[in-house]
């Protein structure tokens, strides 16, 4: 198969043409140009888009990693030559299947391909399924590393060993493997079925003598709740007849009950004519209650009552005063003293000061010879210090009349203080306000308990009728006392009444049992036990229904002995069959054993033959195991290792050698497509792979994606 052009909507890609040629394609491009979309757009357009993927925290599904950026649907068509044909294949999104429409034609004619489907179309034209194509030759620098894959391992192994990548050797154990199930697998297999059937034959067998067995048991138990039971129904027509007997007694001794009562009721109907009412005695009882209440609340009350408050005695220095004439006494007094003071002397002193000055500078002066300023300064001195003495002289007079002022007031407040004589005065106002307002309380409460205890005498003189307040209170109890015992009296009777009408409606009639009873239980124990006899004998009923039913699906214990020997034979051909399956199976996995170990060394010695061109000769050994892990030596080396040991480089060029020997093998006519996977090669071995590129371009389309431009430098050089 060789690709001619490809169109995508796809991804970045928007009605975006590639066009390639047969051989060697190097396609030079930079990082975010669509090199790894197209090879995914080749991919999704051979073998589709998996739909069912899901995004996870680390990837992206196909479906959504590459939905168009332009939001388009996604669609695309590739242009190739297949079996010498010129064919078209075109898939675009049907509904919200992204690629679900698909469509195969020849180019030129437009005639549809049949062969070709929407499922099997990259398997039709590679030749592999989409996992082998992805581990062969479809190399990506992101996955080189070929892992293990069970398609690729059967298609490999059945290459390698017959010739022919069809499988037939596995499809041929699977299905002596179905074949083995069938006879033995679980209970669904055929032998297990079969043993299943014997053993359901011979309990058929079993059970039929054992159910002629079960049956007598169930026929003498019958008998014997039969004869229970008519015991149990004879004695409970005893127990009716006794209760019977006994309602009636009941019913006399009710009538005598009702006799009794109506015969208390109609004496206390005679008491009761000269009485008073039983409204007018609640009525009485209801305000002489109050009236209780009330005098008991006036004598706690009374007691609780604070005592009249005592008077205050005043100080000897308000004696004879009221707190307001105490007051203005000693505000007329603290205004006294202050008239009184004579205030500071300041004044005089220091006019004393000035005169002497004056009296210096004067002397000064008649020093100098300045004998007019001398004597002015000398009269003015003297003047000053004449009025000054004057001065001095009238303060402390005034100071000494100020002081025996004070000295006898406060002999009189007992404090020299002037203020606390105010103080003191307003101490003894207030407290004789104080004393004042609780005397009134005390007085308005008491007047007020007075008159509540004289409005509630006269309320008791108009309802006691000349009795005390508890003689009238005893007197009305009386009256609703007998009010209650006549209510009581009237209650009975209508109760003896009511209960003398239900015996008699409850009253049960019955006949004499007509055989002993010599059961002892009581009358619920009789019906329980009744109830189960009934119940069992019902089930042994329905079980020897079953019994019988059964006996008869059994059959005739001739033809089950035929049918057992019959199955015997057909188990014995069973176990028979089973053995030669298990036999067939076990020399395939022995054939199969051997095909595996002839499968390893023809894709060794490919991959080997590359990895030795790669490197120059320098690898030449070189073991692939099972599992498609690589370990080889260089020279030198007496051991093979794993990739473990090598540069990143190497392990590259490892894994492209298995990759191409691989592709060699089971992809040989589909186009090799490498996607920056020469990226880590150095300028030797890169020449190298482009050699080897070259050389496999001669009979199959390589397409070579890159974001280098070396690739194309070399392979321009070769040519």
């Amino acid at each position: 198969m060789r690709i001619l052009s490809m169109t995508a909507t796809f991804g970045k890609l928007e009605h975006e043409t590639l066009t390639l040629t047969p051989g060697l394609n190097i396609i030079t491009a930079p990082n975010e140009w669509g090199k790894s979309t197209w090879c995914a757009f080749l991919v999704a357009m051979l073998y589709g888009i998996d739909t069912r993927a899901k995004s996870t925290k680390t990837t992206l599904a196909d479906k959504e990693h590459y939905a168009p950026w332009s939001g388009s649907p996604m669609s695309g068509s590739i242009r190739l030559l297949w079996q010498r044909r010129d064919i078209t294949i075109q898939r675009h999104t049907q509904g919200r299947i992204p690629m679900g429409e698909f469509r195969a034609f020849e180019t030129q004619s437009g005639l549809t391909v049949e062969a070709l489907t929407a499922d099997n179309c990259g398997e039709v034209l590679l030749g592999v399924e989409r996992s082998v194509f992805l581990r062969a030759g479809f190399l990506r620098f992101t996955d080189l590393s070929v892992c293990q894959d069970e398609a690729l391992r059967r298609r490999l192994n059945a290459l390698v060993t017959t010739g022919d990548d069809s499988g037939c050797g596995e499809l041929l154990g699977q299905k002596l493997k179905d074949l083995k199930n069938r006879c033995r697998y679980h209970r669904t297999g055929l032998l297990p079925q079969a043993l299943e059937e014997r053993q359901a034959i011979v309990n058929r067998l079993q059970g039929s003598s054992s159910r002629n067995r079960q049956a007598q048991r169930l026929l003498a138990r019958k008998a014997e709740l039969e004869a229970h039971i008519r015991a149990l129904e004879n004695h409970k027509n005893a127990l009716r007849y006794a209760g019977a007997q006994n309602d009636e007694e009941k019913v006399a001794a009710a009538q005598d009950a009702k006799n009794r009562a109506k015969a208390a009721l109609q004496a206390l109907e005679e008491q009761s004519e000269n009485l008073p009412t039983r409204q007018k005695a609640e009525e009485k009882l209801l305000v002489l209650n109050r009236l209780r209440d009330t005098w008991e609340s006036i004598q706690m009350e009374e007691q609780m009552l604070p005592k009249m408050p005592k008077a205050p005695e005043p100080p000897l220095t308000f004696r004879d005063q009221t707190g307001a004439e105490a007051v203005a006494q000693a505000e007329a007094h603290v205004q006294e003293m202050k008239d009184l003071n004579p205030g500071n002397n300041g004044i005089g002193i220091v006019a004393l000061v000035g005169s002497l000055l004056l009296l210096a500078v004067g002397g000064i002066q008649a020093l100098l010879h300045q004998w007019f300023f001398a004597a002015s300064g000398l009269v003015m001195g003297l003047a000053t210090m004449i009025v000054s003495c004057i001065f001095l002289k009238r303060h402390s007079s005034a100071k000494a009349r100020y002081m025996s002022r004070l000295a006898a007031l406060g002999r009189h407040y007992g404090s020299p203080d002037p203020e606390s004589w105010i103080a003191a005065a307003q101490a003894y106002q207030e407290e004789r306000q104080d004393f004042q307002r609780r005397n009134a309380a005390c007085i308005r409460l008491r007047g007020d308990l007075d008159e509540r205890r004289e409005e509630m005498l006269l309320t008791l003189a108009g309802l006691a009728q000349g009795r005390g307040l508890i003689e009238a209170l005893r007197y009305w109890r009386e009256v609703l006392s007998f009010w209650d015992s006549y209510a009581d009296a009237f209650r009975t009777h209508q109760q003896a009444e009511n209960h003398l009408q239900a015996l008699r409606s409850m009253a049960r009639s019955a006949q004499q049992p007509e055989e002993p009873d010599t059961l002892t239980c009581s009358e619920d124990e009789a019906n329980a036990m009744l109830t189960s006899a009934t119940q069992e004998l019902k089930q042994i009923h329905q079980l020897l229904g079953q019994c019988q039913g059964q006996t008869e699906a059994l059959g005739d214990d001739e033809e089950l002995n035929r049918a057992l020997e019959a199955i015997d034979r057909r188990i014995a051909d069973l176990e028979l069959l089973c053995k030669a399956l298990e036999l067939a199976l076990a020399t395939l996995e022995q054939a199969s054993a051997e095909l595996q170990r002839r499968f390893a060394p023809k894709i060794t010695e490919h991959t080997q033959e590359i990895f030795r061109r790669l490197t120059g000769g320098k690898y030449r050994r070189l073991n692939l195991a099972q599992d498609l892990s690589l370990h080889a030596g260089a020279e030198g080396e007496d051991i093979l290792r794993s990739q473990l040991w090598r540069s990143d480089g190497t392990v590259d060029q490892l894994y492209f050698a298995l990759r191409l020997a691989v592709a060699r093998e089971l992809t040989p006519e589909a186009p090799l497509i490498l996607d920056d996977a020469l990226i880590r090669f150095d300028e030797q071995r890169l020449a190298a792979a482009l050699e080897i590129l070259g050389e496999e371009a001669n009979t199959k389309q390589v397409i070579l994606f890159t974001c280098q431009h070396r690739e194309q430098a070399i392979a321009q050089k070769e040519s």
